[in-house]
């Protein structure tokens, strides 16, 4: 089970548990910023569980963090690198 924790371009943010998560590379793009669309499956939030959980990095900022199960920071993606 990996923790997922989601920094929102208004500053808000969502930790949440799930399976897996997949990146949705945007049309056209090789390299980062990471910027696009996430889907993260098998997701616990505290509520209900759910097959899926679909959600974007947008700028102005902001940020996707995944920690594995002892809490090892094992991706990031930033729409734009912290201070920048």
């Amino acid at each position: 089970m990996l923790t997922i924790l989601w920094r929102k371009p208004d500053g808000g943010e969502k930790l949440f548990m799930a399976e897996n998560i997949e990146r949705l590379q945007p049309d056209g793009e090789q390299c980062v910023p990471a910027l696009g669309g996430f889907i993260a499956h098998g997701v616990h939030d505290g509520g209900s569980p759910s097959d899926y959980f679909q959600f974007e990095i947008k700028e102005p900022f902001g940020a996707v963090f995944v920690m594995n199960d002892t809490g090892k920071t094992v991706a990031r993606y930033f729409a734009r690198p912290p201070g920048a």
